[in-house]
This record gives structure tokens, C-alpha cells and sequence, in this order.
């Protein structure tokens, strides 16, 4: 039988990753081994990446449980989803 991982449990096992990439990057730095570094360096944005993108659909499946009337209304829920791609546009700008 599988079980389930919350967000919190994967986030602690991608932290432990990137730990373990960063070791392999320095290391391939102080070997002058740069495509080693530049590998372990792209995994560790790769599992960034992989841990947001996880981030955002937890918070799209929680605003849809909370439109469905257990909590705010839908339109308030859009509403501050739009609000929050405007500041991150916002500060991509800059």
C-alpha cells in the first residue's frame, strides 16, 4: 500500500536534494569539473522549480475547496489570485 506525502514531507525531502547537489557542485568547482557543477546547479533549479510548481497546485485544489462553499466565496478567491499575479509581474519588472 502507497501512501500519500503532504507538501511539507516532500519539501523536506527536496531540501535534503538540493543539500546533496550543492555538496556536488562545490565539489566539481574545487575539481575545475564545470559541467559537473553546472549539472548538480540546474538540478537543484529543476527541484525549485518542481516544488513550486507542486506549491501553486496545492493552493489551486485548496481556493477551489474553499469555493465550493466551505469558506470564502469563488469571486473572492479569484480576486486574490489576481491580485497576486499582479505584484509578481510587478516585481519581475524590476
Amino acid at each position: 500500500m502507497t501512501k500519500a506525502l503532504s507538501i511539507e514531507e516532500i519539501e523536506d525531502a527536496a531540501a535534503g536534494m538540493k543539500e546533496d547537489l550543492q555538496r556536488k557542485a562545490n565539489q566539481g568547482i574545487l575539481r575545475k569539473d564545470i559541467n559537473s557543477a553546472m549539472a548538480a546547479l540546474a538540478g537543484i533549479g529543476h527541484i525549485d522549480d518542481f516544488v513550486y510548481r507542486l506549491q501553486i497546485r496545492a493552493g489551486s485544489q485548496l481556493r477551489t475547496y474553499v469555493a465550493r462553499g466551505r469558506g470564502r466565496p469563488r469571486k473572492a478567491a479569484a480576486q486574490d489570485e489576481s491580485a497576486e499575479l499582479g505584484r509578481t509581474e510587478k516585481s519581475r519588472r524590476k
